[in-house]
Formats: C-alpha cells, sequence, structure tokens
C-alpha cells in the first residue's frame, strides 16, 4: 500500500499535479504543485469538487466518469485520457494530459504537462501538415496556370488570326474605297473650278460640301491605316535630310485655307529656315498637320495660331501654339491616346486618332512630344526629331 506522503514522494520529481478523489467526488491535490500549476486557477490547500476541476480542465468532463468507472473496478494498466491542448490564464495554448491510477485501493488522478519537448513535436508535425497543404494547393496552381497558359496561347493564336483578317480587310478597304474617294475628290474639284461649265453659287456650295465630305473620310481611312500599321509594327520610315523650313512652309500651304476660312493667322515667319532635320519628310509633314490642324479647329475665330523651330544640340525641336479652348491638366496625357477627346470641348469632329498618330510617329523616330496647356490659355505642343547635322 502506498501511503499518501509516499505516494506524493515518489510523483513529487515527476512535474504532476496528484489528486486523490475522496467520496462525494472532492478531489484534493497532494505534496507540493507543478511548476505549471501557477498557468492555472488550482490550489493546493483547498479541495476542489468535479465540477470545479471540469470549470479549470473542460477536457476531464469526459474523463471523469470514465475514471470513476476505472476506480471503482481498478487495473494494472493507468486509463489514460490522450494529450488535448488547452489555453492558460494568459491565453497561452499548452498540451495537457490525464491519468487515473489506483494504489493501494486509494484513487488518484493525475495531471501532466507533457513538456516543450511534446510540444515541439507537436508544432513539427504541424509545420509539416502546413507545408504539405500548401504544396498541394502550389501543385493545385501550377495546374491551372498551365491551363491558363494553354488557354492564353490559343487565345493569343486567335488574336493574331484576327489581326491578319483585320489587316487583310484594311488593305482592301483602303484600295476599294481610296479608289472612288480620289475621284470625287477630283471631280468635285473640276467642279468648283468650272472646268465643265459654269455653276451658280448655290451649285459651286453643294460641289464644295461634296469634296470636304470625301476629303474627311479619305482622312479618316488614313488614319485607321496608319493605326492598324503602327499596332503590327509594319510602319516603316525612310529618314532622309532636308531642309526644316522647305517641309514647314510645304504643310503650311495646305493647312492655310482651313485658318482662312476661320479668320485665323498662322505666323511662322521664317520658322525653321535653314534648319536641317533628319527624319521621314512625308511622316514628319503628317504630324506638323495633325498639330496645326488641331490648334485651328480648337481656336476661336479670329484667333492666333504660331509655328517655331529651334536648335538643340543634336535635336530640332518644332512648336505649335495657339490661343483657343486649353485642356485641363488632368485630361493632358490622355489626348495622346487613341480615339480620345476632350471633354466638353464642343468638338467631336474627326476620330480622336490624329494625336495618338503624331506621338507614334514622334517616338518611331527617337523623338518626344508634350503638351503646356489650360483652360482659356491656348495650348502649346512641342515634338523633337533627330537633327540632320553630322
Amino acid at each position: 500500500m502506498i501511503e499518501r506522503s509516499s505516494a506524493a514522494e515518489i510523483l513529487k520529481g515527476l512535474g504532476l499535479a496528484v489528486f486523490e478523489c475522496h467520496s462525494g467526488g472532492l478531489f484534493t491535490l497532494l505534496g507540493e504543485p507543478p511548476h505549471w500549476s501557477g498557468r492555472f486557477a488550482f490550489s493546493k490547500y483547498a479541495g476542489l469538487s468535479s465540477a470545479e476541476l471540469v470549470e479549470i480542465f473542460p477536457l476531464l468532463e469526459t474523463f471523469l466518469p470514465e475514471a470513476g468507472e476505472f476506480w471503482a473496478t481498478p487495473q494494472d494498466v493507468p486509463l489514460e485520457s490522450g494529450p488535448w491542448m488547452q489555453a492558460d490564464a494568459a491565453g497561452l495554448v499548452c498540451t495537457l494530459q490525464a491519468s487515473a491510477i489506483s494504489a493501494a485501493t486509494r484513487p488518484f488522478l493525475l495531471l501532466s504537462m507533457p513538456g516543450e519537448r511534446f510540444d515541439e513535436h507537436r508544432a513539427i508535425i504541424q509545420r509539416a501538415r502546413s507545408q504539405s497543404l500548401e504544396y498541394g494547393r502550389m501543385e493545385r496552381h501550377v495546374r491551372e496556370l498551365a491551363d491558363q497558359k494553354t488557354h492564353l496561347e490559343s487565345h493569343n493564336r486567335e488574336i493574331e488570326r484576327l489581326n491578319r483578317l483585320k489587316d487583310e480587310f484594311l488593305a482592301s478597304m483602303s484600295h476599294e474605297l481610296r479608289t472612288p474617294l480620289n475621284a470625287i475628290i477630283g471631280f468635285s474639284t473640276l467642279l468648283v473650278q468650272e472646268k465643265a461649265g459654269s455653276l451658280n453659287d448655290r451649285q459651286k456650295s453643294f460641289a464644295g460640301e461634296i469634296g470636304q465630305a470625301a476629303n474627311h473620310l479619305l482622312n479618316v481611312i488614313n488614319d485607321l491605316l496608319d493605326v492598324s500599321k503602327i499596332e503590327a509594327g509594319r510602319l516603316e520610315l525612310h529618314q532622309e535630310a532636308f531642309n526644316l523650313g522647305e517641309g514647314l512652309s510645304e504643310v503650311l500651304a495646305v493647312i492655310q485655307p482651313l485658318a482662312r476660312a476661320k479668320g485665323i493667322q498662322i505666323h511662322a515667319e521664317d520658322a525653321g529656315a535653314g534648319l536641317p532635320v533628319y527624319a521621314d519628310r512625308v511622316r514628319f509633314k503628317q504630324v506638323l498637320y495633325n498639330l496645326l490642324s488641331n490648334a485651328i479647329k480648337f481656336t476661336r475665330k479670329e484667333g492666333r495660331v504660331s509655328v517655331a523651330a529651334r536648335s538643340s544640340g543634336s535635336e530640332i525641336e518644332i512648336e505649335v501654339s495657339d490661343n483657343g479652348a486649353g485642356i485641363p491638366r488632368e485630361e493632358q496625357e490622355r489626348i495622346f491616346e487613341r480615339f480620345y477627346q476632350v471633354a466638353g470641348s464642343g468638338f467631336h469632329e474627326g476620330t480622336g486618332l490624329g494625336l495618338a498618330i503624331a506621338k507614334s510617329l514622334v517616338e518611331r523616330h527617337g523623338g518626344r512630344i508634350r503638351v503646356e496647356s489650360a483652360p482659356g490659355r491656348g495650348s502649346r505642343f512641342s515634338f523633337t526629331l533627330p537633327s540632320g547635322i553630322g
């Protein structure tokens, strides 16, 4: 028979909380409490009822009835609860375990904390399990990415096919529409010039409207074709050295009638005279025409548009300014986007492609384009091209 004191001495060094169960379900702690007891609210001096023990250690609610049956018919092998997880008074989670033993017909309840090694092993197992789950998620993610890659490759092939069809359509449309449009423009010009006989003022006005509409439609077609070539990377530049002043004069000869129709003065005295530029002459004139036509469009009647040019080392900078409506700061980046038109400007004629094409052409030359503007104070567009020196 193990005496109460000897039982306490034997179990004292094992880090156990040793409770003896008395009749009426009262439990008393034997010997000194273990070092971990401070993490839970029980005392070595007072007896605890089974309900109070269960309140401290909830998992004992199912273990104590099993322990009661065990103590009624004691066996040599202790009854083990198996480890359970529980938060202490500070909220820290630890591992606990309960055992029921019988010594000399006296029932004992043993509570233990298996220790840091057990918790370490448990943490390792949890990490391994988490890693396994993570690997599983990664494998699923890799499979999903592979499926997406296959789908994207198929999607890209379809886009390439549609782009080829678009290019073929635009090329066909260019030929099929340009031919009759050129005829309309040519014959309307002859009518306005009265080459086929005299016309009254109303008839000449009608013929002029036909020519203007045809020219507008031809410009739209040309813009769409240019955008398509730029997107496909098939826009070729044929750069050469030429006099900037000569190129500017050629553009002004075409743009002056638009300015005169609104009573707008274009000031470009000696702009670019004698300055050599190295660029695609046709594309240079296209950029300048787009900027000038925009300036005229957004400038009120009797307004003013100016053109200036200067050399800056290896670059030539060309500037087009006006005293028109101006552009809000928040829209100044977007005006170079395709099909974008300034909100509230009141001008919606055209495709909204002119500035986008100008920007692409300038950048293809290795230059840059920028705008300075404020509502009601006009705008100043400038772009750079390689100098023809050297």
